[in-house]
């Protein structure tokens, strides 16, 4: 029961995690006016971004001065390990203003660079160091089951897209992403997977296994990668 009155009360998630925001108004409008993104500011910069997003299916911005976030991402990592150790879920970061504020700060950079808005589809994921075997997503698509005629826009912009930030650093040692790019995955477009395993469309040879890419990147770099990039945490 006291789990329960827990859900609903700010008070005791802000002593929870008191280096975070709970319906904090002058947090929330320090985010508001924090300014675009410098990215947004280069019209060849995000041209580069949707030709990366068209030719291998993501884009890569490293944590710089390219992404001036309004939030801190030590203390939102934080925030997560101390959730997680009080037996709350990841996604319970929702609870307070950072994540909201880190996706305001993206929204116009999302639209710029792949056409798409945000819709409020979250996760937020938690992979221990110290948990033996403990990993990312196994390979997937997210939307793998739709049909790729139909999963993008005339431009080559997709429908769908992922937006990933990672609050502390991904290395190749802790589970940063590792994706197989476009050029290399013959069920990523066209006819698409035709409900076989894209693993056994893809890696047919040994040769094969060279076309994966891991994407170490620091905290607070961007991801963004469409719906049919195929995927997955080491």
């Amino acid at each position: 029961r006291e789990r329960v009155d827990a859900l609903s009360d700010c008070e005791y998630w802000r002593a929870l995690c008191p280096q975070l925001h709970v319906i904090d108004s002058g947090f929330i409008q320090h985010a508001t006016c924090a300014g675009s993104f410098n990215y947004m500011d280069d019209p060849d910069a995000v041209d580069e971004m949707r030709r990366s997003m068209d030719h291998d299916g993501y884009a890569t911005i490293i944590a710089g001065e390219k992404l001036p976030w309004a939030v801190d991402m030590v203390q939102m990592a934080s925030g997560v390990k101390t959730l997680v150790d009080a037996g709350w879920p990841p996604s319970f970061l929702m609870l307070y203003d950072e994540p909201w504020a880190l996706g305001l700060s993206v929204k116009e950079l999302l639209l710029l660079t792949t056409n798409n808005r945000s819709i409020g589809d979250w996760s937020i994921f938690f992979v221990d160091p110290a948990v033996k075997g403990a990993a990312g997503w196994p390979p997937h698509r997210d939307r793998g089951k739709d049909e790729t005629a139909a999963a993008f826009r005339p431009d080559g912009t997709p429908h769908y897209c992922t937006a990933w930030v990672p609050l502390t650093d991904a290395t190749t040692s802790n589970s940063c992403l590792t994706v197989v790019p476009r050029a290399a995955d013959p069920g990523y477009i066209g006819a698409g997977d035709q409900g076989r395993n894209p693993l056994t469309q893809i890696f047919t040879t040994p040769s094969a296994f060279q076309q994966i890419r891991a994407l170490p990147c620091s905290a607070g770099s961007l991801i963004v990668f469409t719906h049919r990039l195929l995927h997955w945490g080491s």
